[in-house]
């Protein structure tokens, strides 16, 4: 994602705007990894039981 707002960057598109996307991009990540994480974890809950 890094990359890619460098390329855009370089590409000709607003620097603050292919900043904001990464950013926005990187939180989102860290987000829907935890939502995912809790939903494996409660399911392996109740398949143990």
């Amino acid at each position: 994602m890094i990359a890619a707002g460098v390329i855009a960057s370089v590409a000709g598109l607003s620097s603050r705007l292919s900043t904001a996307i990464v950013a926005y991009g990187i939180i989102l990540s860290f987000l829907s990894t935890a939502i995912i994480a809790r939903l494996l974890l409660i399911r392996n809950l109740f398949t143990m039981c």
